[in-house]
C-alpha cells in the first residue's frame, strides 16, 4: 500500500492546474470521465473483453459482455472517478467464484498533454490484486488526414501481490464524433506483441 500511495502522490504533483479529459477510456485505462446519460456506448476488444457502457444514475454503467462483471462509475470531481462493481463466474465444472473490483481514475490535462492514473484493486477467491495503471496521451495533426489522432503509452505497474510491469505504446484515430479505433504495440514479460490492443468505440 505505501508503494502505491507513493506512485499516486508522485503522479499527481507532477500538475498543478488540470483539467480532466474527454473520453470515458483511454486504451484500455479509464479516466475520471463518464458519459453524458442516456447515452450508451459499445466498447470492441480483440482480446475479448468488450463492454457495453451506459450513461445512467448519475454515472455511467459498465457492462462486461464477454463475462458476468458490472461496473458502476461516478466522478467526484472534474479530475477523479470512481468505479466498482462485482463479477461472478460460474463455469460449467466446479464452484462458482464472486470477484470484486475498486478502483479510481485521476486525469489531467495541460493544453492538448494528458495524464491519467488508474489504480484498481480487485479480489477474487480470497487473492487481492492490487495494479496501478499510469498514461500518458498526446493529440497530433496529420496533414490530409481524416479525423483526429492521438498516440498513447500506457504502463501497467502491478503494485501487489508484484511481478512484472507491462507497456502499451499505441494510436488512436477518431474517424468521426462517436467512432474512434484504437490500436497497439504491447510488452510484458512474454515479448512483443502486435497488436497488443485492437479496440473500437462507437456511440450508439
Amino acid at each position: 500500500m505505501k508503494r502505491l500511495s507513493l506512485f499516486i502522490l508522485t503522479f499527481v504533483s507532477v500538475i498543478t492546474t488540470a483539467q480532466a479529459a474527454g473520453p470515458t477510456n483511454l486504451f484500455g485505462q479509464e479516466t475520471a470521465a463518464v458519459i453524458d446519460s442516456g447515452t450508451f456506448q459499445l466498447d470492441l476488444m480483440g482480446s475479448g473483453n468488450s463492454h457495453l457502457r451506459m450513461g445512467a444514475f448519475g454515472g455511467e454503467t459498465i457492462l462486461n459482455i464477454s463475462n458476468s462483471t458490472a461496473q458502476y462509475k461516478i466522478d467526484t470531481s472534474k479530475n477523479l472517478a470512481l468505479h466498482g462493481g462485482l463479477g461472478i463466474n460460474t463455469p460449467v465444472a466446479g464452484n462458482s467464484t464472486t470477484t470484486l473490483i475498486v478502483g479510481a481514475a485521476y486525469t489531467m490535462k495541460q493544453d492538448q498533454f494528458i495524464l491519467n492514473a488508474n489504480p484498481v484493486l480487485s479480489n477474487s477467491a480470497g487473492n487481492t490484486i492490487i495494479n496501478l495503471g499510469l498514461g500518458a496521451f498526446m493529440p497530433f495533426k496529420a496533414e490530409s488526414f481524416q479525423g483526429k489522432l492521438m498516440g498513447g503509452l500506457v504502463l501497467n505497474l502491478p503494485v501487489s501481490p508484484g511481478g512484472n510491469s507491462s507497456f502499451l505504446l499505441g494510436l488512436r484515430w477518431d474517424a468521426k464524433p462517436g467512432l474512434s479505433l484504437e490500436a497497439g504495440l504491447y510488452n510484458s514479460a512474454s515479448g512483443l506483441q502486435f497488436p497488443g490492443l485492437l479496440r473500437i468505440n462507437y456511440t450508439l
